[in-house]
C-alpha cells in the first residue's frame, strides 16, 4: 500500500516538474536583446605640405550615412546597414588646421600615410558621435563617410570619390551571453571588405576597439615666387635699392607666408630722388587678408632677390617695380620656371617706363610651380669725346712750338756762353 502510495507521489511529483519546465522554456525562448549604446570614435585628417609652406588656414567637413546590407558570403560576415539601428550618428565638427599648427616632416607612431621627400603634414582628429544611437541586435553595422568636396580651397587637392569616401563599421557583440550588447570596436577603411577572422573581427573587436585604422588625406600644392632684381649698362646704379611691390590674390585667407631673404639685405638704406627714399625693411613674413589677398613691398639692389614660399598653384600675382621715370632707365622683364627640368612658363619683355608691372593668372601645379620674375634696368651713357679729339691737333701743335722754343732757348744760351 505504502509503495503505491510512493510511486503515485512520484509521478505527481514528475508531472508538476514537467509542467514547470513547460512554463520556463517559453520564457527563456522569448527573452529580449537589450540594444548596445552608442559611444564616440574618431579618425585623423592628414594635410600634407611642402616643408617651404606654413600650415595654411583650411577646413574640411564631413557628411555620414547608412550604408548598404552586405549579405555573407564565404569567409566573408554579414554587415547590417546602420539603417538597422535606431538613431542617427553626427560630425559636427570640421577639421580645422590654422597659421602655427604643428607639422612633422617624419610619420609619427600610429598615423597611417607616406611623406616623399621634401614633404611635411599636419593632422587633426574628428569625432564621430553614435551617442543618440542604440544597435538591437549583434553583428557589423555599416555607416558611409564622405568628404565634402564642393567648397574650393587655394591649393586644396581632393582625390577621386573613391579616396573621399571611408566606411566605418560598428561591431557589436552580446560577450557575456545573457542578451545586454555592447559595442566592442569602431573601424574606419576605404574598401567594402570586412572579416569575422581571427585576424580580422576578432582583432578589430578586442585590441582594436574605438581605433582608427587611416583617415582622410589631402594635400596643399604650393609654388615658390622668386623676385630678383638686375642692373645693367655703364651709367646704371649697381648700389641703388629698388622697390617692388608683389600683390598676391587668391591665396589662403589668413595664412602666413614665408620670405626668404637670404639673398638681400634686411634694411636698406634710402638714396634721394629714387623709389627709395627712405630707409626701408624686408619682410620675412606677411598674413594674407580674409579675401586672400596681400600686398608686400621689397627692395632690392643689383643681383639681389627674394623667395615667397608656400604660395597656392592657383594663386595669380602682379609684381611693380617703383624705379622713377626721372631715373632714364630702360627695364625689361621675364617670367621663367626656376625648375630646371621645365620649360619657361612665360616670358615677357618690354620697355614700359610707366607701370613697370608684369603679372600672372591663375596656374595649376604642371605649369606654374617655383616661378622666377627677374627686372633688368638698363640705362647706357656715352662721353662726349667729339671736342677732346678736335683740340688734338692744336695741342700737338702747341706742344711742339714749346719744346721748339726751349731748345731754341738752351741753344742761345750756349752760344752766349762761348
Amino acid at each position: 500500500m505504502r509503495k503505491k502510495l510512493y510511486i503515485k507521489n512520484f509521478i505527481s511529483m514528475a508531472a508538476t516538474a514537467m509542467l514547470a519546465l513547460q512554463m520556463v522554456l517559453p520564457a527563456a525562448a522569448a527573452m529580449n536583446n537589450t540594444p548596445a549604446e552608442g559611444t564616440t570614435t574618431d579618425f585623423n585628417k592628414y594635410l600634407i605640405i611642402n616643408q617651404d609652406a606654413e600650415v595654411p588656414t583650411v577646413s574640411f567637413n564631413y557628411t555620414i550615412e547608412a550604408g548598404v546590407y552586405q549579405a555573407a558570403s564565404g569567409t566573408a560576415p554579414e554587415v547590417l546597414s546602420g539603417s538597422a539601428a535606431t538613431g542617427t550618428p553626427s560630425i559636427s565638427d570640421p577639421a580645422e588646421f590654422t597659421a602655427g599648427d604643428t607639422s612633422y616632416t617624419t610619420v609619427q607612431p600610429g598615423d597611417t600615410l607616406t611623406l616623399a621627400t621634401g614633404e611635411k603634414y599636419a593632422k587633426d582628429g574628428v569625432t564621430v558621435s553614435f551617442t543618440s544611437v542604440r544597435f538591437p541586435y549583434p553583428g557589423i553595422y555599416r555607416y558611409i563617410v564622405r568628404e565634402i568636396t564642393d567648397t574650393a580651397q587655394a591649393g586644396i587637392s581632393y582625390n577621386t570619390d573613391s579616396i573621399t569616401t571611408r566606411y566605418l563599421d560598428v561591431y557589436v557583440q552580446d560577450t557575456a551571453g545573457d542578451g545586454k550588447l555592447s559595442v566592442q570596436g569602431y573601424v574606419l577603411h576605404n574598401t567594402t571588405d570586412a572579416s569575422n577572422s581571427a585576424d580580422g573581427y576578432q582583432k578589430r573587436r578586442s585590441t582594436e576597439a574605438n581605433s582608427k585604422d587611416g583617415g582622410f588625406q589631402n594635400s596643399y600644392d604650393t609654388k615658390n615666387l622668386t623676385v630678383m632684381k638686375t642692373v645693367s649698362g655703364n651709367q646704371g646704379d649697381y648700389g641703388e635699392y629698388f622697390p617692388f611691390t608683389v600683390v598676391i590674390t587668391g591665396a589662403n585667407p589668413n595664412t602666413i607666408y614665408n620670405t626668404d631673404i637670404t639673398n638681400a639685405d634686411s634694411t636698406v638704406t634710402a638714396k634721394a630722388n629714387t623709389g627709395v627714399p627712405a630707409t626701408e625693411t624686408n619682410k620675412i613674413t606677411f598674413t594674407a587678408e580674409a579675401d586672400g589677398t596681400a600686398t608686400v613691398t621689397y627692395y632690392l639692389q643689383s643681383g639681389q632677390s627674394v623667395v615667397i614660399k608656400g604660395l597656392p598653384i592657383t594663386a595669380s600675382y602682379q609684381v611693380t617695380e617703383g624705379v622713377l621715370a626721372t631715373e632714364g632707365y630702360t627695364t625689361t622683364y621675364k617670367i621663367v620656371n626656376t625648375d630646371t627640368s621645365a620649360s619657361i612658363v612665360a616670358s615677357t619683355a618690354g620697355t614700359d617706363t610707366t607701370s613697370r608691372t608684369i603679372e600672372t593668372t591663375a596656374g595649376d601645379k604642371t605649369t606654374a610651380v617655383n616661378q622666377k620674375v627677374t627686372f633688368d634696368n638698363y640705362r647706357q651713357g656715352t662721353v662726349p669725346t667729339g671736342i677732346f679729339l678736335d683740340m688734338v691737333p692744336f695741342l700737338i701743335m702747341t706742344a711742339a712750338a714749346v719744346i721748339a722754343l726751349v731748345v731754341f732757348l738752351i741753344g742761345s744760351k750756349n752760344r752766349k756762353d762761348r
